[in-house]
């Protein structure tokens, strides 16, 4: 997938922008979450947009960002997983939906 493609877009919901709540607290406690793991690394230049994919009440949230990469390799679509468990990213070349996402997770952490 090159930096321009789009993963399933179908399988996600688009999130308000950041400043306005979504009216659930525990996603948007997540979504901070999601937001501040993100932004903590180098290659985010900044958050374009962001949306919902996957979430199970409280246990674990499976967020789509589009970011603007601060490196040419970097995928302008990054999945992060957030809530109960360790917070990771999954460039969106590597899953194309959020249950992609997740089961690759659940493979690294199975691995691991």
């Amino acid at each position: 997938m090159d930096n321009m493609a789009k993963p399933n877009l179908g399988s996600v919901t688009r999130l308000p922008p950041a400043d306005v709540s979504t009216g659930d607290d525990d996603l948007d406690s997540a979504r901070v979450e999601a937001r501040q793991y993100l932004e903590f690394y180098n290659w985010v230049l900044s958050i374009k947009g962001e949306y919902f994919g996957y979430g199970a009440e409280g246990i674990i949230y499976v967020f789509l960002f589009e970011i603007e990469p601060g490196r040419p390799e970097v995928n302008q679509w990054i999945w992060v997983i957030v809530g109960d468990v360790p917070p990771t990213y999954i460039p969106a070349d590597d899953a194309a939906t959020p249950f992609e996402a997740l089961d690759g997770y659940i493979g690294a952490l199975e691995e691991w």
